[in-house]
């Protein structure tokens, strides 16, 4: 039933958080193939891999035939999800690709947050630090906060380093979002490790 369905693709997303990518196929096996849903929840899933084995690009390589089978212009989580296979590619042209698929999901569904954020980081990737500013700027929500507002605030921080002579405006941009990651994030240590990595990266080459 419908109602099925829906349970193993939540039931899904909640192992997405916690388990192996072999744990993750599992709720979504038994789902009808051709399903759009469907097909896009297991492209996430093969996207999902971070190692560089063999088996681990024929995954994301079969993300890529899975959303082909899914193709849907006019739905906002296929755009997405195409977006980020394109984005996995890293090459300045797979990039503008994303970046199209982006702007067409943000076109459908005006304010749409993962979308958004993840533009957002494509053009810090491809060397646009005004346009990622400004389109990292749209997320910040002082009475809303949430993980996309850590995100937002690091990339205005990481521009205020590297692009702004203005210490005093980049401090504010550290301690804005040093607050936000307190509020939101704050036993995620990693998270923290990670961020101040890169800002102090960014740090040292702009002194």
């Amino acid at each position: 039933s419908d109602r099925l369905e829906k349970a193993r693709r939540y039931c899904k997303m909640v192992c997405d958080i916690d388990f192996s990518s072999q744990r993750r196929r599992q709720p979504v096996q038994n789902l009808t193939g051709s399903q759009r849903r469907a097909l896009i929840l297991n492209a996430w899933i093969d996207m999902c891999v971070n190692g560089s084995t063999s088996e681990d690009f024929e995954f994301r390589q079969n993300a890529a035939f899975l959303l082909e089978q899914a193709l849907s212009n006019r739905d906002v989580d296929w755009l997405l999800a195409r977006a980020k296979s394109y984005a996995i590619g890293s090459t300045p042209e797979k990039l503008e690709l994303a970046l199209e698929h982006l702007n067409q999901a943000t076109a459908l569904e005006n304010g749409w947050i993962p979308a958004i954020m993840l533009k957002a980081k494509l053009l810090l990737a491809l060397g646009d630090w005004e346009q990622s500013r400004d389109t990292a700027s749209r997320l910040i929500n002082e009475k809303d906060e949430s993980k996309s507002s850590v995100e937002a605030l690091q990339i205005l921080a990481l521009y205020e380093l590297a692009h702004h002579p203005d210490e005093k405006s980049a401090l504010n941009c550290l301690k804005n979002l040093a607050k936000c990651m307190e509020r939101v994030e704050a036993s995620n240590a990693r998270l923290f490790f990670r961020i101040g990595s890169a800002l102090g990266r960014i740090a040292g080459r702009s002194h």
